[in-house]
């Protein structure tokens, strides 16, 4: 079925990948911290180069969370993910699917381009839609809807094994929790400069949900605990 092109398997939920290491990165880069855990680059967190109106830009999960519209300032990244989706706005003459030149554009040369072509072709915005901040490299043609419903949409953590709360580096495990359920766009919002990890971890409220979260993170690690020491007995 696979290698016709079908479905390989059924399920009532949707998954959508989360490369955690790379947001957890950009916050370690953010707040200067005294230790940055090296980032493992995969197939599926590797920035994407798109050509886009006949320039490259380079987009990662992360830009599209930092640089989100301003109505959805309030969601953290695991909800971003689960939750948001884009669509393309408009079509320009300056669309060119052929690049003559061979060059890769400056971005902010890029965005221009792309306004002066806004500019003469209105945009009409998709009820329900927002823009994201200008700095973003698809502001001009793309806007972002999120869908209401999220109790079938589950995030895929991808990029290695989260950290545990009861083992290992505690201020890592800290940020990466913040970084995965609190709003921020550079790590500066989840930390201040007097403060811990952990400080700021423990001063943080927590939807139920995302207590939840946490709590099956942890408990998939006690179950490799347990298999562990299964194995082990039954070595003997």
């Amino acid at each position: 079925m696979y290698l016709l092109g079908n479905p390989d398997h059924y399920t009532n939920h949707s998954f959508i990948s989360l490369p955690w290491r790379r947001f957890v990165h950009q916050v370690e880069i953010d707040t200067t911290c005294n230790k940055i855990h090296t980032l493992y680059e995969t197939e599926d967190d590797l920035i994407q180069i798109k050509k886009v109106n006949g320039n490259y830009v380079g987009l990662s999960p992360v830009i599209n969370y930092t640089r989100r519209p301003k109505e959805f300032e309030d969601l953290c990244v695991y909800d971003w993910i689960c939750l948001h989706r884009s669509q393309r706005i408009v079509k320009t003459n300056y669309d060119n699917d052929n690049d003559n030149n061979g060059n890769l554009s400056d971005v902010d040369e890029h965005l221009e381009t792309l306004r002066k072509a806004e500019q003469t072709c209105p945009v009409e915005i998709p009820i329900n839609c927002s823009r994201p901040l200008h700095t973003h490299p698809l502001y001009p043609t793309h806007v972002y809807h999120c869908v209401h419903d999220k109790s079938d949409i589950v995030a895929n953590f991808i990029g290695g094994t989260l950290p545990r709360y009861d083992k290992g580096d505690q201020e890592y495990y800290a940020c990466c929790m913040l970084t995965l359920f609190k709003p921020w766009r550079t790590g500066n919002d989840l930390e201040n400069i007097e403060d811990t990890w952990n400080s700021a971890f423990t001063a943080s409220l927590f939807s139920d949900q995302q207590l939840e979260l946490m709590r099956n993170i942890q408990m998939k690690h006690e179950c490799r605990d347990a298999w562990d020491d299964f194995s082990l007995q039954q070595s003997k």
